[in-house]
């Protein structure tokens, strides 16, 4: 996971490419805080919404792949449309990643973090 330092009224932020439900989108770190937006989605999200949009599910795939091995650093990981979880918490729910059929079904897509 690539981390790029930028400054926003003198505060230090890092940026993170996480692609998959935007192509744009992207992730950022403010301390020991990971803010991903839409790069996973709860359970409520999915039973809400059924099918969840991904404009690349191949590349969203990835990316949760990346935050899989990567988030560990941060204490706290938020969600776009979540709660604020501790990355002890969210290490163990990425781990429910298995292998996708690649078409970005509904049921695959259950199997990812919550």
């Amino acid at each position: 996971m690539q981390l790029i330092e930028v400054m926003v009224d003198q505060i230090s932020l890092q940026v993170i490419s996480l692609p998959g439900h935007s192509t744009e989108q992207v992730g950022v770190a403010f301390g020991n805080t990971l803010f991903v937006g839409d790069a996973f989605f709860t359970p409520e999200i999915l039973d809400t919404h059924h099918i969840p949009f991904y404009t690349d599910v191949q590349a969203g795939l990835t990316t949760l792949s990346v935050l899989k091995t990567q988030i560990t650093p941060f204490k706290h990981i938020v969600a776009g449309h979540g709660e604020l979880y501790t990355s002890k918490v969210r290490s163990a729910r990425f781990s429910r990643i298995t292998t996708c059929c690649g078409k970005g079904c509904n049921k695959c897509l259950r199997l990812l973090p919550v």
